[in-house]
């Protein structure tokens, strides 16, 4: 099965509700949003003949036409957001008539697979140039290839770094990971980063998906020791995160990670 690229917000499989305890994934945020532990909408055909695979923490790029492109989002501006508030709480953002105005402006190299938004962000990418000092650590000098995080081969386990042509990934999206993204929680030296092809890193056997035994494997498998799993499946992509269970991430320094390199 093709893995599927990242280009939208991916659900979580359980349903979530919202409760009053700080967050512990955004600073300042006064609420959390915690797994229930039934399973939304759609997900059960996912979790089930999907392919579990590592959710990584960094940030998000794709390969277009060639080159590198950071994700940036196209987001609402003051008058946009006050305009929106003058609509019914059920709007659909497609079905809405957007004024001049509304979104902020954004680089004229940007690029979106979305004809309108289908929320407050607009997603969409910008080519990566010299300006973007910590996306280009991972290229080659003529931004032609880039130092990927893959599997070692002969199935062994355990993960290396291998330069590869991104015309080789066209179409395919990434998490730029390193000292100076996230917060670093690959505990990477140096200032060099990686990427990692999203879907790449899959589980040999796959994780539970009961929301108790879910919460024991994390805490307890060394393949647990991620920020969290994604599926991908032909009917989509679903996620669980640590957060949505109340566990911490990073881990706290001295925790082994399954990725390590």
């Amino acid at each position: 099965m093709s893995l599927n690229a990242v280009t939208d917000k991916i659900p979580c499989i359980y349903e979530i509700e919202v409760t009053p305890a700080a967050s512990k994934k955004h600073a300042g945020q006064n609420f959390s949003t915690i797994a229930t532990g039934r399973l939304a909408a759609g997900c059960a055909a996912i979790v089930a003949d999907g392919v579990a695979t590592e959710k990584i923490d960094g940030t998000c790029c794709m390969v277009r036409n060639g080159q590198l492109c950071r994700r940036h989002d196209r987001k609402l501006s003051k008058q946009g957001e006050a305009n929106l508030l003058k609509l019914p709480s059920d709007a659909e953002f497609a079905d809405i008539s957007w004024q001049p105005g509304d979104w902020k402006d954004v680089p004229a190299t940007w690029t979106t697979d979305f004809p309108c938004p289908t929320g407050r962000h607009w997603i969409g990418w910008v080519p990566v140039t010299a300006e973007d000092k910590w996306h280009a650590t991972a290229l080659s000098p003529d931004g032609l290839a880039a130092n990927l995080v893959v599997p070692k081969e002969g199935g062994g386990g355990g993960f290396e770094v291998r330069s590869e042509p991104l015309a080789a990934h066209e179409g395919e999206s990434f998490e730029l990971i390193g000292s100076k993204v996230q917060s670093n929680p690959y505990r990477l030296p140096g200032t060099a980063h990686l990427l990692v092809r999203h879907g790449s890193l899959a589980f040999a056997e796959k994780p539970p998906t009961t929301l108790a035994e879910l919460v024991k494997w994390f805490e307890n498998d060394p393949n647990g020791a991620v920020e969290g799993i994604v599926w991908h499946s032909p009917h989509g992509m679903a996620k669980i995160h640590r957060h949505h269970l109340g566990l911490p991430w990073p881990l706290a320094d001295g925790q082994p990670l399954r990725m390590t390199l």
